[in-house]
């Protein structure tokens, strides 16, 4: 994959998308789970190399916390 696909435009539609599923979930876990589900899948079918598997798992952190701030931010 390109070098700027995978260091910011993927991460950027995570956070994105993360912040609006969080005002419609109101749950952090569910929109990570979502997250990492459709990560995984893609992954496995581009092959499940070690990269994109690992790439799966650091967008789902960045999904997670992005999702934790944003419920902070609601609740505030």
């Amino acid at each position: 994959m390109n070098v700027l696909l995978i260091f910011f435009a993927i991460p950027l539609a995570v956070i994105l998308l993360s912040a609006i599923l969080e005002s419609f979930i109101n749950c952090p876990f569910k929109v990570a789970g979502i997250f990492f589900s459709i990560f995984i899948v893609v992954a496995f079918a581009l092959g499940g190399t070690a990269e994109l598997l690992v790439a799966s798992i650091v967008y789902t952190i960045i999904s997670f916390i992005t999702a934790v701030i944003i419920r902070f931010i609601i609740n505030r």
